[in-house]
């Protein structure tokens, strides 16, 4: 008779289902995240940021090829082969110094921003030289 009493009530339970017809207010209590001031500024220097950033990823990747063939960074300052814009001006991306074992890349964001890899005996350090503004952290990194 017990038995019989558990298994009627889990039934009745689920057939009158979970919380009603009651619509969820997960709509209505959302609250989209606040922009920082200035407009679209803010998130147009962080495009052009991170485009700089994948310009110099990817001239790593290049120098990093040719060195295989090389042996030696610095006639890895041009790439053969490369289609990153080469130049110091803003949207463009360099190797500032090679060496036998070193460089230093930097890309020329839009914003005005430069980013910098730079390989030593140490390993690899990204900096950038506008602190807490677009995509360049605290403490000069990203």
């Amino acid at each position: 008779m017990r038995r019989a009493i558990v298994v009627i009530s889990l039934i009745a339970l689920v057939l009158a289902g979970c919380g009603g017809s009651k619509k969820s207010n997960r709509a209505s209590a959302y609250k989209a995240p606040q922009t920082a001031a200035g407009g679209g500024s803010s998130g147009q220097a962080d495009a052009e940021d991170a485009d700089a950033k994948i310009a110099a990823r990817n001239l790593v990747t290049e120098v990093e090829v040719c060195f295989a063939d090389q042996q030696d960074y610095t006639g890895c300052k041009k790439p053969a082969g490369t289609k990153a814009a080469i130049g110091s001006g803003p949207g463009q991306v360099e190797v500032t110094s090679a060496d036998m074992a070193t460089y230093t890349i930097v890309a020329h964001s839009q914003s005005g921003t430069n980013f910098t890899i730079a390989k030593d005996a140490s390993g690899m350090k990204q900096t950038c030289d506008k602190p807490n503004a677009g995509g360049c952290k605290s403490g000069g990194t990203w």
